[in-house]
């Protein structure tokens, strides 16, 4: 039900719903923040994650990050994985009343990435690939967590991934490669990952014909 609401009144990431001025939709929203707010109440970790989400995006209920700083937090603390790399965000990016902190952001993703979600993997590359939060900065390491995310399709990893092949950082230079991973992330629409791919050709790299 929260699905179908979110189709019809999404305007983009970080943006809230579009003002539901539809009655049976304003019904219908109150009627879904009951009951994800009854499950998450009675400690449901998935429905925490999603009150969290709704209260970050303003989906059904007013923004707030503090709100959805403390859903997201007592789903992380059982261990769900999507609000712990959530919890991480906020903590980057000091929203929430949290304090901004690299190494709290980082702490986090780990928890989550060793669980192996694909978003959290991805935001501890980056951390690894900037030396932020206390970690050291290591290509190698970057890589190792790129690879992660990548082999479970998500985008943004493939497309960094071929990035590090391009250059050769953190793994032996390969043209080839850096054409093979530019192409999964283009193929599921990534930007950078096309243009990418798209300077390859004009340059006629990695086995691709010049154009």
């Amino acid at each position: 039900r929260h699905l179908v609401l979110h189709r019809r009144y999404y305007q983009g990431d970080d943006k809230p719903w579009h003002r539901i001025r539809n009655a049976d939709d304003r019904r219908e929203a109150a009627e879904v923040v009951r009951m994800m707010t009854e499950a998450a109440e009675q400690e449901y970790s998935l429905a925490q994650y999603f009150l969290g989400n709704m209260h970050r995006d303003g989906e059904g209920l007013p923004q707030s990050d503090a709100l959805a700083v403390a859903w997201h937090r007592k789903a992380a603390d059982q261990g769900d994985a999507q609000a712990q790399c959530n919890l991480g965000v906020m903590y980057k990016d000091g929203r929430g009343g949290l304090p901004q902190s690299g190494a709290l952001a980082a702490e986090w993703f780990r928890k989550a990435a060793d669980q192996g979600y694909a978003h959290a993997q991805f935001n501890l590359a980056l951390m690894y690939e900037d030396g932020k939060g206390g970690l050291p900065q290591s290509d190698a390491l970057a890589v190792e967590w790129y690879r992660k995310a990548a082999d479970q399709g998500h985008p943004d990893a493939q497309n960094n991934l071929g990035v590090t092949y391009k250059h050769g950082r953190g793994v032996p230079q390969s043209d080839a490669l850096a054409v093979e991973w530019f192409r999964k992330a283009a193929d599921q629409g990534e930007a950078q990952a096309q243009s990418n791919l798209g300077i390859m050709y004009q340059q006629g790299r990695g086995g691709l014909p010049q154009s």
